[in-house]
């Protein structure tokens, strides 16, 4: 746990690795720094959540109130509910791998975001969980993500750019009063759908997606649920009933 500011600032030929002496360990926990972070050439190995008394975190990295530039980084391996948790932040993330988690991968709640030319393997729920966020992502790539590869929702704002989603439940999903630019991005292999908009929870109002120059093989590329918003290339998509219910009572997880 650091209450302050952390630098961890490796090499490409001298890599900083923090791990467990055993199976896991309990990841960091940084709060109420007053100076950006900064972490590069960092390997972060099989991290578990932390719980001590009071304190559940879901990540096996966690930021709070603490702003972060990470760069050139890998998280491997994680146990944790989130392979990294940042709250009411701001992050710089640069050519940073997640691979083989549990369940989520980057999980952001009410953050500002800049991500670019970050990787995301094996993932085991959704590859990014955008909460209250504005995001930019940019040529990054999913490739295996049970659930979802970006997850975009409670009234967040993203723009994504030349993204690739491999091998993905949905692609992209815009739901719950949050607004997706997505331009000149690939979705393969999506089980479910490559693009979808939706209300989850009825207190939000409808999403809105608008799509350009979109890349994909889905057999049902996109879903857009009656009252949200969907255009591609300007043009808007059928509307559909959408049962969203027993989607996350089947193949989506959250």
């Amino acid at each position: 746990i650091i209450q302050g500011t952390l630098r961890a600032v490796g090499t490409a030929e001298a890599r900083i690795e923090l791990g467990p002496e055993m199976e896991t360990w309990r990841g960091l926990f940084v709060l109420n720094a007053s100076a950006t972070s900064t972490m590069s050439y960092v390997d972060i190995l099989k991290t578990s959540a932390l719980e001590s008394g009071m304190l559940r975190l879901t990540g096996g990295v966690n930021f709070y109130k603490s702003d972060l530039h990470m760069s050139d980084c890998r998280l491997l391996g994680t146990r944790a509910e989130d392979g990294m948790n940042l709250v009411q932040s701001k992050i710089t993330l640069e050519r940073t791998t997640f691979q083989d988690t549990n369940s989520d991968a980057l999980d952001l709640d009410f953050c500002l975001a800049n991500i670019t030319s970050c990787n995301f393997k094996q993932i085991g729920g959704d590859a990014m969980d955008f909460s209250g966020c504005q995001v930019r992502v940019s040529n990054s790539t999913v490739n295996g993500a049970r659930d979802k590869g970006i997850s975009v929702g409670e009234a967040s704002r993203a723009d994504l750019f030349s993204c690739s989603l491999i091998d993905v439940g949905v692609g992209v999903a815009c739901k719950d009063g949050s607004n997706v630019i997505a331009s000149y991005c690939t979705v393969t292999d999506s089980k479910i759908a490559a693009m979808m908009t939706y209300v989850k929870k009825p207190m939000f109002s409808p999403p809105s997606m608008r799509i350009t120059a979109l890349n994909t093989n889905a057999q049902n590329p996109l879903l857009r649920q009656r009252r949200s918003l969907m255009e591609l290339d300007g043009n808007p998509v059928q509307e559909i009933d959408l049962d969203v219910s027993s989607l996350y009572q089947g193949p989506m997880r959250k």
